[in-house]
């Protein structure tokens, strides 16, 4: 007589899957490959360009494993008599300043975030804190005026916030684009930013807070000039400038976008944010 078959119950063992596997470790190893001895040197000033010594640093190390992609080491230092401080014989990919305190002081905003090597002891990356009573009349606003694009100059008074087109201002500023009758054209594109008896010079730093003008560098004009494709919106993008004003008598910054054809309704558009030193400091906090 034939026995029934009885089947085997038990656990199923996979596979090996060594396609996966190497995989794993190849995203372990692209991971960790980031995490090089750290090599930092900072150095923090006051707002007169004076060593800051006994400035308390909170900062932090990144380092990634493929466990904890956001593994932190926390650090602290506090600078010496030069006012410099340092991190080195850690490994980590990337560091973090958290907070940078000292009594009757307050740190001007700037670039937290650095790569894993970045200055060195004979330059230094450099910080600067501002006292805390170490504040000028300032005169600020933020304004946007719609304009036609037809290349009239407008005027703009920064003390007062308003656009015409003629009088008396601070800036003189146009925008040009001419609407073409097909969309596949390309039109030509211009904006101007001149200042009146003054000169304006671009800040490229995007970390910077722009809170001390400098002394030299301006120009009195900023042109941009391009084609854009009809019916598509041609902007200089977010501009940042100090400016020099009344001979050079005052100093401030400003930030400034300019659109042309901004929308269906408004042909073209002017967004401005201004401060202003009146008294002829460069100080602009």
């Amino acid at each position: 007589m034939k026995l029934a078959e009885t089947p085997i119950v038990g656990k199923v063992i996979a596979p090996n899957n060594p396609t996966a596997s190497n995989r794993q470790e190849q995203w372990r190893r692209s991971i960790e490959a980031n995490n090089v001895p750290l090599d930092f040197y900072g150095e923090v000033i006051d707002q007169d360009g004076n060593p800051l010594s006994g400035v308390y640093i909170s900062a932090a190390v990144r380092h990634a494993t493929i466990e904890n992609l956001g593994g932190e080491t926390q650090i602290e230092r506090t600078t010496d008599q030069s006012g410099r401080f340092d991190i080195v014989d850690v490994v980590g990919d990337s560091f973090f300043i958290k907070t940078m305190t000292k009594d009757g002081y307050e740190r001007e905003p700037g670039q937290n975030t650095f790569g894993s090597s970045e200055g060195t002891i004979s330059i230094p990356i450099v910080f600067k804190m501002w006292q805390t009573n170490a504040h000028s009349p300032l005169i600020s606003g933020q304004q946007s005026f719609q304009v036609q694009t037809d290349g009239r100059p407008y005027i703009i008074d920064l003390t007062k916030g308003t656009i015409s087109e003629s009088g008396d201002g601070d800036l003189r500023v146009s925008l040009k684009y001419l609407d073409q009758t097909t969309t596949a054209q390309m039109s030509d594109w211009s904006s101007v930013i001149n200042v009146i008896d003054g000169a304006l010079l671009e800040e490229s730093n995007r970390y910077s807070a722009m809170y001390s003008a400098p002394r030299e560098g301006y120009t009195p004009v900023f042109r941009l000039e391009g084609k854009v494709k009809n019916g598509q919106r041609g902007t200089t993008g977010e501009r940042r400038f100090y400016v020099r004003l009344k001979g050079g008598s005052e100093y401030g910054r400003i930030v400034i976008q300019m659109f042309a054809p901004y929308n269906d309704q408004i042909p073209g558009l002017i967004r401005l944010q201004y401060t202003l030193n009146p008294t002829g400091s460069l100080t602009l906090r």
